[in-house]
């Protein structure tokens, strides 16, 4: 993985609007996201905040983080920690927020598809192991694709 790295970042030559662009988009994310972010810690008791599952609000908002800080590691100056920093934080932001996101949906059609229609308890521990085995499954199947993080030169 280390050569394709460093045959990737010899192809990887920016112009200076193209990185203005890109940091500013990047950055202008990354304060969407933190202002997101602080707006559900502050307003976590509102109803509409509570009822949306603030929990996994924050991990979507810091999975977005991560995902956006990814595009500045991409400008950096070729080399393999911007290499591997755009893969590793892009698909570890994604992993995060798709983790989320499964488990918010998964809880909807628990509860559209209780054909006994019977009363039940969806609790936060149990959400959070599903997180978990989401997580688990979206970074294998990520590791599968791209291979470990850093080999041993």
């Amino acid at each position: 993985r280390g050569d394709a790295c460093e045959e990737e970042a010899t192809k990887k030559e920016l112009d200076g609007a193209t990185i203005m662009i890109s940091l500013i988009i990047g950055v202008l994310n990354v304060l969407v996201c933190v202002v997101a972010l602080v707006y559900y810690i502050v307003k976590g008791s509102a109803k509409l905040i509570h009822n949306s599952q603030p929990k996994f609000l924050y991990l979507i908002s810091v999975g977005g983080i991560i995902v956006f800080v990814s595009t500045l590691f991409s400008i950096m100056p070729p080399d393999e920690t911007s290499c591997h920093g755009t893969i590793w934080a892009g698909a570890l932001g994604i992993m995060i927020q798709f983790a989320a996101l499964f488990t918010k949906t998964y809880r909807i059609h628990k509860i559209f598809n209780n054909k006994k229609i019977r009363k039940f308890k969806v609790t936060e521990a149990g959400e959070m192991r599903v997180w978990a085995w989401a997580g688990h499954l979206s970074r294998t199947h990520q590791h599968t694709l791209n291979g470990p993080p850093l080999e041993p030169s």
